[in-house]
C-alpha cells in the first residue's frame, strides 16, 4: 500500500495524476465497503442472537453482498462527479475536504450509527 502511494503521490504535485485519482477513489470505496461489511455482520449477529425465531431471509447472501459492495460505490462516484480533478489531493492521494464530507465522513457516520443501532 505504501509503495503504491509512494509511486503515485508526489509532494510537489500541482495537478492530480490519473493513477493518484484511481488510488484515492479505490481507497475511499474500499474503506466504505469495509464499514458496510461491519453493518452486515451486525445485522447477522442481531438476527442470530436476538431475533432467533422467524428470522429467515431468502437469498440473504446475495442481498448482503449487493448491499456491502454496491451501496459504498454510490458515495465516491458522487464525490468524484462533484469534485472532478479536485476529488483527491495530489500530495496524499486521498479525498480532499469538501468532497470528503459527502463521499467519506457522512457514509462512515451512517455505517457506525447503524452498527450501534443493531448491536445496541
Amino acid at each position: 500500500f505504501f509503495l503504491v502511494m509512494d509511486l503515485v503521490a508526489s509532494p510537489d504535485a500541482t495537478e492530480v495524476k490519473p493513477a493518484c485519482f484511481t488510488v484515492g477513489f479505490l481507497v475511499n470505496y474500499l474503506w466504505l465497503c469495509q464499514m458496510c461489511w461491519m453493518v452486515v455482520e451486525a445485522m447477522n449477529m442481531y438476527q442470530s442472537l436476538v431475533k432467533i425465531f422467524n428470522s429467515y431471509t431468502s437469498h440473504y447472501f446475495l442481498k448482503w453482498n449487493a448491499f456491502a459492495w454496491g451501496l459504498p460505490l454510490i458515495f465516491p462516484v458522487i464525490g468524484a462527479a462533484w469534485g472532478g480533478k479536485e476529488f483527491v489531493n495530489g500530495k496524499t492521494c486521498f479525498v480532499q475536504f469538501p468532497q470528503a464530507i459527502v463521499s467519506f465522513w457522512v457514509p462512515m457516520g451512517l455505517d457506525l450509527s447503524s452498527t450501534k443501532l443493531c448491536l445496541g
